[in-house]
């Protein structure tokens, strides 16, 4: 599928006015190369807890705190929050990751629980580690639907929304949610070819050197066209003939670039990869 945009984006890909970031790529007047215990009990405030426990206790949804933990005995002031880390190894051991736990644990009010790969991949659910709190986040090879199952039986409080990374899966329906909730979004076009034959164009689809135009819209060069699917970080920036024509190829930052200008390139949109 694809979608193309205005100071442009295209791609089953989105054709649309460029992000924030595709906007910053294509700010320059001209096309560069660019080389460069799993124990727990159920916690109901009582006068017996102590108010700094209850107090913290008081923040977290009632609806999906579950059974909030206890790391020691009900006495004094021990009450942890425990904030379950259900992301692949990579991204949550990662330097970032390890700098937002650092700080947490400091705090003395947090038991972090790492799952790590082991668990998230070869155990089932009803064996995952019971959290108060849960961050949990797609990468390449994260079970997701498995990930919002236990979120849906053991229901923790939901630092981000498990459901909605579906929607982030495909920038088409990341630009439907922002115009449906009254979000402005790039001038844009999609370009869907799900299910057509390789190569085939949407119906209504026109491309000519310096535009693509789909139903009547047009989108002049330069435009951004981004893939359909959100994963897929291969984004090209195509350039008009006066500007020299050409494309600029966004890719997963390798050493030190993250882009590379191709001047010989005849300047079509992709109709597959995308």
């Amino acid at each position: 599928a694809a979608t193309a945009a205005a100071s442009p984006v295209s791609g089953s890909s989105t054709n649309t006015a460029p992000s924030p970031a595709a906007a910053a790529a294509t700010a320059a007047p001209t096309p560069e190369a660019v080389d460069g215990s799993s124990s727990s009990v159920s916690f109901s405030p009582s006068p017996q807890r102590a108010p700094g426990s209850s107090s913290r206790a008081a923040g977290l949804s009632r609806r999906s705190m579950g059974a909030l933990s206890q790391t020691q005995a009900l006495g004094g002031d021990s009450f942890k929050v425990r904030v379950g880390i259900c992301a692949m190894d990579k991204k949550a051991r990662s330097k970032p990751m390890r700098e937002i736990i650092s700080r947490l644990e400091g705090s003395g009010e947090f038991e972090i629980v790492n799952f790590g790969d082991e668990c998230i991949l070869g155990a089932p659910i009803n064996e995952w580690p019971r959290v108060d709190c849960l961050m949990s986040w797609y990468s390449d090879g994260f079970p997701l639907a498995k990930a919002q199952a236990y979120a849906d039986l053991t229901r923790p409080f939901l630092i981000n929304d498990l459901h909605m990374q579906d929607v982030l899966q495909d920038r088409r329906e990341v630009y439907r949610v922002l115009q449906d909730n009254g979000i402005a979004v790039p001038m844009h076009i999609v370009v869907n070819r799900d299910g057509l034959a390789d190569g085939a164009d949407p119906p209504g689809f026109v491309e000519e050197e310096d535009y693509v135009e789909l139903d009547g819209v047009r989108i002049d060069k330069p435009f951004v066209e981004k893939p359909a699917s959100g994963e897929d970080h291969n984004i090209h920036i195509y350039y008009p003939h006066s500007m020299g024509g050409g494309v600029k190829r966004l890719f997963r930052k390798v050493d030190n670039k993250s882009s590379r200008y191709d001047p010989h390139h005849p300047g079509s949109v992709r109709r597959d990869g995308s």
